[in-house]
């Protein structure tokens, strides 16, 4: 039997499982978490998956805040004397005419955020709700939400209706100043699982998987920087934290560094990226 998924999210499923269900997972989840710290002068540390249990959630629904593709959460071995949880956030990007491109989604993003009125006066702005930075950051703003109420000792109908604000970028309902994780219980099941791994030694982080531009495909690497450049001068209320957590990776890379050649650590996948061809990545 094959399966051949398609787009970013049959991507990321295929490259998760087959990483999971194959020997030695967490030096394969090591290489994708170098390939993030590589791209990225920020606060990305030095993570080895082999000093933690690991549980992923793939495509879990997070009501107002978004799907992200993957959710990892990290808790350290007891026999390696850490108490530092992590949790990470991916969301994926595909090609698709390069509409995706790392470039454009931080200028719709920066747009977004320095002219809010346009957003709220026409109840949406182009490229917003599906953009990367602010999918990812809605990630962040759950996370500061969580940490500051009493989720455990909620009831069902207390979660539902509770506001958590997202600060700048609200929803695009208008009189709304917060999002609010409705009351799916699934979804509640989903926070209370996040929830569990947050505590004053959690770090979380914010991962964009995205494609490379093809013009200028020698300086991805200079995009980036210029990017966390304008992060920087991007001064607005609750930006500078999320910032400091986000982090991106290639899906060139990926493809170069797990599925590539005769001895791909994951042939499975490679076929994926093979089958999607240009739909996933550039060259």
């Amino acid at each position: 039997m094959e399966i051949i998924s398609y787009s970013e999210r049959g991507i990321i499923s295929s490259l998760f499982y087959e990483i999971m269900y194959s020997n030695n997972s967490s030096d394969k989840l090591n290489i994708l978490w170098r390939l993030v710290k590589a791209l990225s002068s920020n606060n990305i540390p030095v993570v080895d998956f082999n000093q933690y249990d690991i549980e992923i959630l793939l495509e879990h629904s997070l009501s107002e805040f978004g799907s992200p593709e993957v959710v990892v959460l990290l808790n350290p071995k007891a026999n390696y004397g850490m108490n530092h949880k992590i949790i990470i956030f991916i969301e994926g990007k595909v090609s698709a005419e390069e509409s995706h491109n790392l470039k454009k989604c931080f200028d719709v993003f920066r747009e977004a955020a320095l002219n809010l009125n346009k957003i709220y006066n026409t109840g949406r702005h182009k490229g917003f709700a599906s953009n990367l930075f602010v999918q990812l950051y809605h990630k962040a703003v759950l996370m500061d939400g969580l940490r500051n109420i009493p989720w455990g000792n909620m009831t069902q109908l207390e979660r539902s209706e509770y506001y958590i604000n997202t600060n700048i970028f609200r929803t695009a309902i208008k009189h709304r100043s917060g999002r609010k994780v409705g009351d799916n219980l699934t979804v509640h099941e989903t926070v209370t699982k996040i929830k569990s791994h947050l505590d004053a030694n959690t770090t979380t982080y914010y991962i964009g998987v995205v494609p490379k531009v093809r013009k200028r495909q020698p300086h991805n690497n200079e995009i980036v920087n210029q990017i966390e450049q304008e992060e920087r001068n991007l001064a607005l209320e609750g930006l500078q934290v999320f910032f400091e957590s986000a982090g991106f990776i290639f899906w060139e890379d990926i493809r170069d560094q797990l599925c590539s050649g005769e001895e791909s650590q994951l042939p499975n996948t490679k076929k994926v990226f093979q089958f999607n061809g240009e739909q996933i990545c550039l060259g």
